[in-house]
């Protein structure tokens, strides 16, 4: 039996941008998935696909 367990309201993701890996975390709201990205240091393609990925908008 699967169960529909209710989303939690915000989730993050970690991702690791430039040389360095420096951690750019994506936050977004579940029900909106509205979202923003805090100290994204570069990698402006990378970003744009994890962003993409989570299925995120802005």
């Amino acid at each position: 039996m699967t169960e529909n367990k209710p989303q939690p309201p915000m989730r993050a993701a970690i991702m690791p941008v430039t040389p360095l890996q420096q951690n750019c975390s994506l936050i977004w709201c579940t029900k909106t998935m509205k979202g923003a990205l805090t100290d994204p240091g570069g990698d402006l393609e990378k970003l744009k696909a994890g962003v993409e990925k989570a299925g995120v908008v802005a």
